[in-house]
C-alpha cells in the first residue's frame, strides 16, 4: 500500500491527487445514500 501511494503521488500532480480524494469521498457518499435507501425499502 505504501508503495501504490508513494507511485500514485509520484505519478500524479497535486491537484489530480485532491480530484481522487474527492472522487472518493463522493463515492462514499454516493454508496452511503443506496445503503440508506436500501434499508428504509426493507
Amino acid at each position: 500500500m505504501v508503495l501504490v501511494a508513494d507511485y500514485f503521488l509520484k505519478s500524479f500532480s497535486v491537484d489530480n491527487y485532491w480530484y481522487g480524494l474527492l472522487f472518493a469521498f463522493v463515492l462514499s457518499i454516493i454508496q452511503w445514500g443506496f445503503k440508506s435507501m436500501f434499508g428504509m425499502k426493507k
